[in-house]
């Protein structure tokens, strides 16, 4: 990568030359990325949760969702009064960033990207009733099959073919449960995708 880089600030480069330097440059940056996160998969990473207001980290990161989408239009709504949760800032951007770029990828002509965070009250995972923070990732999109559905949580599954790893939605899996939150998928071909994090409610909004 250092030299493809070094190639790059050549004095007069052909165009070509400086084009294909980058792509050695893109594509290096990929591998290296992918392996990364095969190697971080399943490994208890040191993390820091603390209590945070996850309507401040969406705002915080949508002026960069936006440069990413392009021409996807992206709205953001709060509810009043969001409660706060309790998780690693990094890991909870992280998903995020991960969402957006599979909803990135499931509009290939366009659409609409909607953010909602809302406190609701609703059953766990195992029956009980309580409030969670919901964050809520709904796009116009291509939407998933029944097939990709049951399987898109799942290590290595990909629809993106050589483009994907296969880990992205297995690691906001992980990252989710890991918080002591679940998952909700609503998902239909033609129809798009809406992704519902519960994380649990630790204190009420400032």
């Amino acid at each position: 990568m250092g030299y493809a880089e070094l190639i790059r600030r050549v004095p007069h480069l052909p165009a070509d030359a400086d084009r294909y330097s980058q792509r050695i440059v893109e594509v290096l940056q990929r591998g290296s990325a992918m392996t990364q996160e095969v190697m971080n998969f399943g490994k208890d990473s040191p993390v820091t949760p603390r209590v945070i207001e996850i309507p401040a980290i969406v705002e915080s990161m949508s002026g960069m969702f936006r440069v990413l989408l392009g021409s996807i239009r992206l709205h953001v709504h709060h509810e009043p009064a969001v409660s706060r949760v309790f998780i690693d800032a990094s890991q909870l951007e992280r998903v995020l960033l991960n969402l957006v770029l599979n909803a990135r990828d499931a509009m290939p002509g366009g659409g609409d990207l909607t953010i909602t965070t809302r406190d609701t009250v609703t059953d766990d995972e195992d029956g009980e009733s309580a409030t969670f923070v919901a964050i809520t990732i709904a796009d116009t999109g291509v939407g998933m099959d029944a097939a990709t559905r049951e399987n898109v949580f799942k290590p290595f599954f990909t629809t993106k073919g050589s483009e994907g790893t296969g880990l992205g939605l297995a690691i906001v899996d992980q990252i989710v449960l890991r918080a002591g939150g679940f998952i909700r998928l609503d998902s239909e071909v033609g129809r798009g995708t809406t992704l519902s994090i519960f994380l649990p409610r630790i204190a009420a909004a400032l």
